[in-house]
């Protein structure tokens, strides 16, 4: 249901009239830096929209294999060879080495990133897009600032997909602040009622993110971009995303932390859920089988146990 509404509101506003009725809108979805896991946020979202006649290309490092009326799939590069480059952040947790810096994926894949954009930029199926016209862009805001560059080219409508609460780098730019006395930053762990020490380290946070992208991730992506795309007038990542007219963002005021957003930036979670599957008959007898108490008190035992050691 939820997914409906916003698709009929995003149909509802696509320039698809024309004096010989209504045509469907051709619709691009594309993402230089994406995973399977910031996909599937707003995946039932273009589903939705093929599914209502539009034309709706998707062009990222994951594609899901799907045959869906209307939607075609284009790969940029292989999703398991940038995620080798990367560090493995959950490992680095375990051993103690992950700080708030550390949780902060353009710091600890910068060249990673990099190196996406820069061979993402050269590939001939990619490029080849550009002599195409578009309706609308669906782009994901999240560490895409690369993408913007390629956004620009193809001037057209521009909505944004946030696969988490819209940060604070984001909200931003259309004028929505966060104040960090409140506002956990993305990579912290706070929540809204933070101590005095806590909102100094959610500020230096906020700062940090600030400067590390204005000074250096950022101009490196439109480094990139520019010469990639032989035009040194690209404007900068943020100013193209600033003109984006909308914001999904998956969130909601129910279950993420109060902030204060302006009317554009529109809180979807939950939008990517899909029907209930009946559970395969293993995980359903294990399930069932477990008692009225459930598994969850044995894994509180062996959790309890494992800290212990």
């Amino acid at each position: 249901a939820t997914t409906a509404i916003y698709t009929l509101s995003l149909h509802d506003a696509l320039p698809i009239s024309s004096p010989a009725g209504v045509l469907p809108a051709r619709i691009l979805a594309v993402s230089f830096i994406s995973t399977v896991s910031h996909k599937i946020t707003y995946e039932p979202l273009l589903e939705s929209l093929a599914s209502r006649g539009h034309n709706v290309t998707v062009m990222m490092p994951t594609i899901s294999g799907k045959q869906v009326p209307n939607l075609t799939e284009i790969l940029t590069f292989d999703l398991g060879e940038f995620m080798a480059s990367v560090p493995n952040w959950f490992e680095m947790r375990e051993r103690g080495l992950a700080t708030v810096v550390d949780r902060m994926p353009f710091v600890f894949g910068f060249d990673a990133f990099s190196k996406s954009c820069s061979k993402t930029l050269e590939l001939p199926h990619v490029l080849a897009l550009l002599n195409q016209h578009y309706d609308a862009i669906i782009m994901s805001a999240l560490f895409n600032e690369c993408t913007a560059g390629f956004v620009h080219k193809l001037n057209t409508t521009l909505i944004l997909v946030s696969p988490t609460f819209s940060p604070s780098w984001i909200t931003g730019l259309f004028g929505s602040r966060t104040p960090p006395s409140f506002v956990p930053n993305l990579f912290t762990e706070f929540d809204e009622r933070m101590d005095f020490w806590e909102r100094m380290s959610n500020m230096c946070a906020e700062l940090f993110v600030a400067a590390y992208r204005s000074w250096y991730f950022n101009p490196a992506m439109e480094r990139i971009y520019r010469e990639k795309l032989n035009d040194p007038l690209i404007p900068a990542a943020d100013e193209i995303m600033r003109n984006a007219s909308l914001i999904f963002s998956t969130s909601h005021f129910s279950l993420s932390r109060p902030r204060p957003l302006l009317p554009d930036i529109v809180e979807v979670a939950g939008m990517h859920c899909r029907p209930v599957k009946p559970l395969p008959k293993e995980l359903d007898e294990f399930l069932t089988g477990s008692g009225p108490a459930g598994f969850r008190s044995e894994e509180r035992r062996v959790g309890k146990e494992c800290r212990s050691r």
